[in-house]
């Protein structure tokens, strides 16, 4: 979402398992939306960027057998560079 609580449609939410170099990139969808089925357990890294907000990113996030979380980001606008 951002920062009134809309859907960020298009952003790239990008998956790694630091341990075993596995990377995975996918873009949410028009209700902002984003899924990555069959992950294998592990701990992964998620990073949610787009182009006129800032990144978002959380670490150590361990993903069991079985387990389907979900995790919310809300984007904030960034600074225009030229």
């Amino acid at each position: 979402t951002d920062a009134s609580g809309a859907a960020v449609t298009g952003a790239t939410v990008t998956i790694t398992n630091p341990a075993t170099g596995f990377t995975r990139t996918i873009q949410t969808n028009e209700g902002g939306i984003y899924s990555a089925p069959a992950l294998n357990p592990g701990i992964y890294s998620i990073k949610v960027e787009k182009q006129g907000f800032q990144a978002q990113s959380r670490t150590g996030i361990e993903l069991q057998v079985g387990q389907a979380p979900t995790l919310n980001f809300a984007l904030t606008v960034g600074n225009v560079t030229e």
